[in-house]
């Protein structure tokens, strides 16, 4: 007997560089052997009914309304509406920051309350930049660690200069230029120790030397212990060349992207409805990615963009890109020759659409 544990509201497998198709072939649902599996469904949450928070039931119940559809829609505008006590709202990431690290200069030597917020994020870009503006905000010198990064096989060095491969932003790769201070708030990205110090542990910088990084564990198990992380070489999979990168394998976590968050407990936390919103400037960063787009956002209220849905399926053209207005699930991809989005839904539905 196999149990096979999961939700399929939560993302899709990812295929590099592989279509919707492909990654809605690699499901389970696609194997022939599906037929043959019996579904258990998990009905009681424990982690509520343990606590006996009754904010947190409620809240839990939300979350599974708006993840099964059944959170009323407005009919004119398709829209649907959270109640007030469902989240916070806020304008601004200075707005955001403040919300969730009030006061940070003086509070960041706590390490249960570092433990316990964070900002989440669905891309990295943002992530990177929320964590840059957090750490400006706790006094010390910023110290700078750079990595070593060299072509494994000696017939690639010329094609592939030292310079262009400091320029690669990986992910789950620790950056080129490493910028910490004392206080600053890190994720590791290996598994050095485990269960220790595992891919995902959050830790407190408490000395910056030049060969290692002494840093005190927040969270899990072993929170309080302070450790040695030295650099370590790390080797992507997903390049067509083979590099190494020196470096030491951590990377800020006061804000960090939603996936990376998956096993995080947190008490305080806030998204980051900017960075969430597929209104992007560069549509091929949700390529393959599959969403349950909660409600309308723009990241500029001046340039609407819109996509009406009606059964079936109309797409309306728009001028300046498009926003949802339904909580459908949609695999998106942006051809990057032909310049249009394709959407596919659930049911199996195709839209292409050129944006301006």
């Amino acid at each position: 007997m196999i149990l096979l544990a999961g939700d399929f509201r939560q993302t899709l497998p990812v295929v590099p560089r592989g279509t919707p198709a492909d990654e809605l072939n690699a499901c389970l649902k696609a194997s022939p052997l599906w037929n043959n599996v019996k579904t258990l469904s998990l009905t009681t949450n424990m982690r509520v009914q343990l606590q006996n928070d009754q904010s947190a039931a409620q809240f839990s119940k939300q979350l599974l309304d708006l993840g099964n559809g059944k959170v009323p829609v407005d009919a004119t505008s398709g829209l649907i509406t959270l109640t007030n006590d469902f989240c916070r709202f806020v304008d601004t990431q200075l707005v955001l920051i403040e919300n969730v690290f009030p006061n940070i200069s003086e509070n960041y030597k706590n390490y249960a309350w570092l433990s316990q917020r964070a900002i989440l994020a669905a891309k990295n870009n943002d992530v990177h930049a929320l964590n840059f503006t957090i750490q400006s905000k706790i006094a010390g010198d910023l110290v700078t660690y750079k990595s070593v990064d060299s072509i494994t096989n000696p017939d690639d060095v010329v094609n592939y200069p030292t310079e262009f491969l400091n320029s690669l932003e990986i992910p789950g790769f620790p950056p080129h230029n490493l910028q910490l201070k004392v206080g600053t708030v890190i994720m590791i990205l290996r598994n050095l120790n485990p269960p220790r110090l595992c891919n995902g542990t959050r830790l407190s910088v408490k000395r910056l030397m030049p060969n290692l990084i002494e840093a005190t564990i927040i969270n899990g198990k072993y929170a309080g212990e302070n450790v040695c992380i030295p650099r370590i070489p790390m080797i992507p999979t997903d390049l067509p060349f083979d590099f190494k990168r020196l470096q030491f394998p951590v990377r800020l976590a006061f804000a960090m992207t939603i996936n990376k968050s998956q096993g995080q407990s947190l008490s305080v936390y806030d998204k980051n409805f900017k960075s969430l919103s597929v209104i992007s400037p560069n549509y091929s960063d949700f390529r393959g990615k599959h969403y349950l787009l909660q409600l309308k956002i723009c990241d500029d209220p001046q340039k609407e963009r819109k996509i009406e849905i009606d059964s079936p399926l109309d797409v309306s053209e728009v001028k300046f890109g498009f926003e949802f207005e339904s909580s459908t699930k949609y695999n998106i991809k942006h051809d990057e020759i032909t310049d249009f989005v394709e959407f596919e839904t659930n049911s199996f539905s195709q839209v292409r659409i050129k944006h301006s």
